[in-house]
């Protein structure tokens, strides 16, 4: 008989305490003054005898009982070599878990890990007898229960010949406690053990959720592989640092490069290449387990919808050497202009629609007229809203603007609509407008542009001069401007007056950005329009706030949920997400304020390019990449593995390592077999005896 806590054995040495109190009577015998004995019935030593066997009978029985209850808390059962060598073994049922995650596609010496996996357990299912069952259940979040009922054997065998590694894969410990469920629900056998073919990679074991079963399940770890880290890097947290997208024009984008393994620390060379055209090279050093930046600067040759990779250097693990990335460098941006004076709208007009660069998306400009078309602004039908005038009174600016901002939209307001859109600004995250400075249509100018922050894209490379450009902007008289003071957001003033005061402030909120700027364009305000400066300011800073959300360089994540939000399409118009093998997926769709929400629950399964549709109509692409975790190529030893997970499933783990043969391996697996619990029957002892101890002690009192 073994014991599964044997520590707990300990407690027995509690038990020479009564039997000590029982032998040694520390009690002396009271003198008491009594006149004559000659009246009192002598007492037979028969019935003092009596009396004493029944006391030694009491505390044996109590000795019985507590020893039972700590047996039984020390987990006893009967070796499974004693129960192998009878003439019948019991029949059990088996719950076998193989690790199917990507981390197991790792070569070593002996072979890719899946293949080592695979080999162990054909073995370990031919060396079942016939009359056992087997649930057969692998780690990948989508089909986990690989087998709907109980198997034999050789119906498990032709079950594991197509098990590959998978993108996605859930904890080990969520897996082996899903495992004991259905064993517990589903197995015919008395004997049930759970046996996990695993490398153990330490991602795996980092979840630090108790996922109690609560079962007398046992579990046994068989480590594939060596053990030993294999050298790996890879890239992740891919950015566009660039706002402004235009073809031909360089974009910076930013990696972390990451390593794990032997030999980490090494230069590594990584190249994005777009529809099939090297567009970037770039190169960094690599330090284990901490992230180093990586930055290339890549030029789009064309609009649209860009498709690319980005490749890494050759490693022991390729699963992550080639990631797909999606960019869309768009060719034309719809603007609506709110501009009630048409001087100032056709101003606008022949500044935004004058022809800078070839390289510039095309701007289109809807001017908005009337109350209803101003409504259609929340619809999803621009990019970018310009507001270059007072606000109708007659409809409310914040539920318009506000879920327009939130949801990825770009908002530029001009001075002359500031004071009327004050409680929209604060709403958007902005301060406070309080007054006006200067007055409308004066000749007098009260301040001109101060200093700008030259660093950010609306004003950077305005200049090709280093020397101009190390001297401050135009300086157009600005007769009037609204006097702003910044709320507590994450606001930043980009240009300054001369006196200090905001001139043009930028105010993320949601997914969108607000460009406030506290002058205007209209003559009676300054004179602005009329500087060179005027035209790339402005149409910089469309470009910069159409801040488009889907650019993708840095997409999805296999098995995570996603959620976004659509504006524009048509409540009959059915959403669908397409992978590019054909794949079709029909997420939950709810309307909300004019807003469909989208929510796929279970997230993509495949790696790689998707498509999301609105009916006929394409929205955006995106791609879908493995999770990082599954690149840290660390892997635990299967001691240290089972005593994470006995903690964190409060069942019985151990944990052995692959021998040198398949025969050896299965040898170990079963001389780890901890056999049939009996510490059920110690109970029922102990239970008995104390009902037997009840029952001699009534017997005394009578």
């Amino acid at each position: 008989m073994t014991f599964l806590y044997p520590a707990v054995l300990f407690g027995l040495a509690a038990l020479a305490i009564p039997v000590i109190i029982h032998l040694f009577n520390f009690r002396r015998p009271k003198r008491v003054a009594f006149s004559s004995l000659l009246f009192l019935q002598s007492i037979q030593k028969t019935a003092v005898k009596r009396l004493r066997l029944k006391q030694w009978l009491l505390l044996a029985l109590r000795i019985l009982a507590f020893s039972a209850l700590i047996l039984a808390f020390a987990r006893p059962s009967i070796p499974m070599s004693y129960i192998v060598g009878m003439q019948a073994a019991p029949d059990r049922s088996v719950a076998l878990i193989i690790d199917d995650s990507g981390s197991m596609s790792l070569r070593t010496a002996q072979g890719a890990l899946i293949d080592q996996a695979l080999t162990v357990a054909e073995a370990f299912l031919r060396s079942l007898q016939v009359t056992d069952d087997v649930l057969l259940v692998s780690t990948s979040d989508g089909d986990r229960i690989r087998s709907a009922v109980m198997l034999t054997p050789n119906e498990a065998l032709d079950r594991i010949t197509d098990l590959a590694p998978r993108a996605q894969s859930t904890t080990l410990s969520e897996t082996i406690a899903l495992a004991s469920e259905r064993l517990d629900l589903e197995a015919r056998h008395a004997s049930r053990e759970v046996v996990v073919l695993s490398d153990l990679q330490t991602s795996t074991l980092s979840d630090s959720t108790t996922v109690a079963v609560d079962r007398d399940i046992p579990v046994r770890l068989v480590a594939v592989g060596d053990g030993r880290p294999g050298l790996n890097q890879w890239i992740d947290d891919l950015t566009l640092e660039s706002r402004i997208l235009q073809a031909g024009r360089a974009l910076a984008v930013t990696g972390g490069l990451r390593a794990s393994g032997p030999q980490s620390s090494r230069t590594v060379a990584a190249a994005i290449t777009l529809d099939g055209v090297a567009v970037a090279r770039a190169s960094a050093r690599t330090a284990e387990r901490q992230n180093t930046p990586i930055r290339f600067s890549l030029t789009p040759k064309t609009a649209g919808w860009l498709h690319g990779t980005l490749e890494i250097d050759p490693d022991d693990y390729d699963r992550d050497n080639s990631r797909p990335i999606t960019l869309y460098i768009p060719a034309e941006t719809r603007v609506a202009v709110w501009a009630p004076d048409p001087t100032v709208f056709s101003l606008i007009s022949l500044m935004l629609e004058a022809t800078m660069d070839d390289s510039l998306a095309t701007l289109r400009l809807n001017r908005i007229e009337s109350v209803t078309d101003l409504q259609e602004i929340s619809r999803g039908q621009y990019e970018v809203t310009l507001v270059a005038g007072p606000w109708p009174e007659s409809i409310a600016a914040d539920p318009i603007l506000s879920p327009f901002v939130e949801n990825g939209g770009g908002l530029v307001i001009l001075g002359d609509a500031a004071p009327s859109l004050a409680p929209t600004i604060m709403n958007l995250g902005g301060g406070t407008i309080s007054n006006q400075v200067g007055r409308t249509g004066s000749t007098t100018p009260v301040t001109t542009f101060g200093e700008a922050d030259q660093r950010h894209p609306i004003f950077s490379g305005l200049y090709t001069d280093a020397t101009i450009r190390e001297r401050q902007l135009e300086q157009p008289p600005i007769f009037t401007y609204v006097s702003y003071s910044k709320g507590l957001g994450a606001e930043s003033t980009l240009l300054s007056a001369q006196n200090g005061d905001p001139l043009l402030q930028e105010i993320p909120f949601g997914a969108g950005t607000t460009l406030l700027y506290t002058t205007s364009l209209n003559p009676a305000w300054s004179q602005w329009a009329y500087h060179g400066i005027s035209l790339p300011m402005l149409h910089r800073s469309i470009q910069y706030v159409t801040g488009s959300p889907v650019v993708t360089l840095q997409g999805w994540t296999v098995g995570e949920p996603v959620t976004f939000q659509i504006q524009g399409s048509q409540a009959d118009e059915t959403i669908r997400i397409e992978h590019a093998e054909g794949d079709v997926i029909l997420p939950d769709v709810r309307t909300l304020m004019g807003t469909r929400q989208v929510n796929w629950r279970d997230g993509p399964s495949l790696p790689g390019r998707y498509t999301v549709l609105a009916g006929n109509t394409k929205l955006f692409e995106t791609t879908a990449i493995e999770s990082a975790q599954e690149s840290d190529l660390t892997f635990t030893p299967p001691e240290d593995a089972a005593t994470i997970l006995t903690g964190r499933l409060r069942q019985p783990v151990a944990g052995i390592r692959i021998e040198d043969t398949v025969e050896a391996t299965v040898a170990s697996l079963e001389a780890t077999r901890t056999g049939i619990e009996i510490w059920h029957l110690f109970v029922v002892l102990a239970l008995l005896a104390l009902a037997a101890e009840s029952v001699v002690a009534r017997t005394m009192d009578d």
